[in-house]
């Protein structure tokens, strides 16, 4: 005889969430997924908007004062995806200005 149970939905994120620690699980896992699923054909899109690597860095180099900052504004610009709309470049420019000058 079988024996169903229950689970709360919330026990199942907080298992989700302690189980894919990083990006890079969460991508290996959905790839392994498909394999597992023997799907023929899979397919990822991975969309950044920025260098989240090199931001890091730089906001560890600003609290440290290691780059003035037009060096900071420069190399957002750079870390900025180049297929970014003005609008959308300008916001992210906006925000760096507004945490630098939060910094100071």
């Amino acid at each position: 005889m079988a024996v169903g149970f229950r689970i709360a939905a919330r026990a199942l994120r907080q298992m989700g969430a302690e189980l894919i620690t990083s990006d890079d699980v969460a991508l290996n896992e959905l790839i392994k997924n498909a394999f597992d699923a023997r799907s023929p054909r899979v397919s990822v899109e991975i969309q950044s908007f920025a260098d989240l690597d090199a931001l890091a860095l730089l906001e560890e180099q600003i609290r440290q004062k290691k780059v003035t900052q037009q060096e900071a504004i420069e190399r957002v610009d750079k870390a900025i995806a180049p297929d970014l709309s003005v609008a959308q470049r300008s916001v992210l420019i906006e925000r760096l200005h507004a945490y630098l000058e939060d910094r100071t």
